[in-house]
């Protein structure tokens, strides 16, 4: 989940050749190479992680992605082109991929170069196995401590949940018929039984985000 920015600086070729295939085709410039909704997501997806990734080694050495000034100009200041449209990573993530797709499950595979960030996969995801690989990454994410903590006389929660709270609840609610369905019974349908017991128990906090840039060790 750690990424050797420091080997990706030195050698950006294959992420260079990736970006510029993306900077050519897109969803919206080249809908014929997207035959169904999650193979564009999946593009979406892939998009927003290389565009991270092209960012930081673009001003590497970097302690944080919120160095970059004023703070989240990381996310606001810098474009990136896509199928021939130059956008953000606050639109692509925000107004492309949260809006239009509104699946709840991308906010354990969007990357944003950040400790508490979910862990970057090392595969590209394609349409043909995107849910699939969603409820693996979803699962994955849960199952580390560090997101999900039961221990103790609270559930603590990575603020991912606290951020996106809207996306869950609106998931949980209309994809699946829980009228009063909320961050509980998304995250009891990734976690095994004996933890889901527990969640009603506990009330819920929320773990601090740490911003630092998810570099490897040195």
């Amino acid at each position: 989940g750690h990424v050797d920015y420091t080997a990706l600086k030195s050698h950006p070729q294959d992420l260079e050749d990736y970006l510029s295939a993306l900077a050519q085709h897109s969803p919206e410039s080249s809908p014929t190479l997207f035959p169904d909704r999650e193979a564009e997501l999946a593009y979406w997806i892939n998009a927003y992680n290389a565009c991270v990734l092209k960012g930081v080694i673009a001003r590497y050495p970097l302690k944080s992605v919120r160095d970059v000034k004023p703070p989240f100009g990381f996310f606001l200041r810098f474009r990136y082109v896509l199928g021939g449209k130059p956008m953000t990573l606050y639109t692509l993530e925000n107004r492309v991929i949260r809006k239009r797709y509104g699946d709840p499950r991308v906010h354990f595979v969007l990357n944003c170069a950040s400790q508490s960030c979910p862990r970057l996969p090392q595969k590209s995801l394609n349409g043909t196995t995107l849910s699939r690989d969603l409820d693996q990454l979803t699962v994955g994410f849960l199952s580390e401590p560090r997101n999900l903590n039961i221990a103790g006389q609270a559930i603590r929660l990575s603020s991912i949940f606290k951020f996106y709270k809207s996306d869950f609840v609106q998931w949980v609610r209309v994809h699946q018929g829980m009228a009063k369905g909320g961050l509980r019974e998304f995250i009891r349908m990734y976690i095994p039984p004996e933890k889901a017991r527990a969640l009603d128990q506990k009330p819920i906090s929320f773990l601090p985000y740490d911003w630092r840039l998810n570099d490897q060790p040195e």
